[in-house]
């Protein structure tokens, strides 16, 4: 004969799905966290190694966007992170993915992504985010981005150098705002600009 306990542990497997999701997933916005971007771009680079193909890393700040917070308060800000999430969801490919660092930093990986195709997504991005975000009553019009873009592995072949050069190129970016640089290491070249 056998013996035997049956125990119920749907309960403890949701808890840590759950577990598992909130260490992953921004709580605000529902994209990607830094803990998610990190593991995420380690394996992007990996599979872009073993497939021979080129990965391009975009950084993007908002401009202004302290502006909100002081003026229409935190919850507006909230609300606006939450809409630009949503753009930048919908401007992307299957295959590429948004995260939220934090504050108004967002990172995107474009597995594949060549020169051309990253400055296209560039202009996607600008065009969409260039749009009123409109917050209850209130119109918002003067918040833009800033976006840097890396190339894997054209600027750097690995996590740190790849982020650090789309970092550079975002900062570059902010200098006139609005706009999407491309790393180059003796200078950095704008790509696109949202008239």
């Amino acid at each position: 004969g056998y013996r035997g306990i049956v125990r119920d542990i749907s309960g403890q497997v949701a808890l840590q799905n759950q577990l598992l999701e909130m260490a992953y997933r921004d709580a605000l916005t529902g994209l990607g966290n830094r803990k998610a971007f990190l593991e995420q771009l380690k394996q992007a680079l990996d599979e872009a190694d073993q497939l021979q193909r080129p990965l391009a890393l975009f950084y993007l700040d908002l401009d202004r966007f302290k502006e909100v917070n002081d003026r229409f308060g935190h919850d507006a800000g909230d609300e606006l992170l939450t809409q630009i999430a949503e753009r930048l969801r919908n401007s992307l490919r299957a295959p590429d993915r948004v995260y939220r660092l934090g504050g108004d930093e967002f990172t995107l990986l474009m597995p594949g992504g060549t020169l051309d195709s990253a400055q296209r997504l560039a202009a996607r991005l600008l065009a969409s985010l260039h749009e009123p975000i409109y917050l209850k009553q209130v119109m918002v019009d003067f918040v833009t981005p800033s976006i840097g873009i890396a190339l894997y592995p054209e600027h750097a072949n690995e996590a740190a150098a790849l982020i650090s050069a789309a970092d550079a190129a975002m900062y570059q970016a902010k200098q006139e705002r609005n706009r999407a640089c491309i790393y180059q290491s003796d200078a950095l070249s704008p790509v696109t600009e949202n008239r």
